[in-house]
């Protein structure tokens, strides 16, 4: 089992509405499918089905959303006939800041457990994957402003021209 407890300078919303598009960007990609965000809720489910290079063996992994509140929790549940990994993000707002406690609990059942190095790493690189989709979120949240920015600016100046424009006439 892995566990990281971060606090990352997004609020609770931007950081659930990250996790639902992320997943229906997913589906989309794999599928071709588009699910909306908002349907992403407790008792989704859907299947992927791709064949081992390997082996030639046709895997089917199920996706299933346990549990979905709101900017307060996201658990899904992805599970095969080779292993179960079911991740949760269980989210606090401190002040305007969001804890996220990121567990992810993996159950192999025809291979080994990973090793402690492999947890570790494992570990930094998700601890690394939070910190990206804050960083992305933060990006994402100057675009809007400015964008908000610039639509004002043009809604200021249109009355004027229309003015100039009327006088003209």
């Amino acid at each position: 089992m892995i566990e990281i407890v971060k606090t990352l300078k997004v609020t609770p919303e931007e950081f659930y509405s990250y996790i639902q598009q992320s997943i229906s960007d997913q589906i989309y990609e794999q599928f071709g499918r588009r699910v909306e965000p908002e349907d992403l809720v407790r008792g989704y489910t859907h299947k992927t089905a791709k064949t081992d290079k390997k082996t030639g063996e046709k895997k089917v992994t199920k996706y299933t959303i346990r549990k979905a509140v709101p900017n307060k929790s996201f658990h899904v549940l992805y599970s095969s006939t080779d292993y179960r990994t079911e991740m949760t993000y269980d989210l606090v707002d401190k002040d305007g800041q969001t804890e996220v406690t990121f567990v992810q609990n993996t159950e192999f059942f025809n291979k080994k457990e990973p090793g402690r190095l492999d947890q570790w790493v494992l570990k930094k690189r998700l601890t690394g994957s939070l910190a990206e989709v804050e960083k992305d979120i933060i990006k994402k949240r100057k675009q809007k402003a400015k964008e908000a920015e610039k639509a004002e600016e043009t809604a200021e100046t249109k009355p004027e021209e229309d003015q100039e424009s009327a006088s003209k006439k």
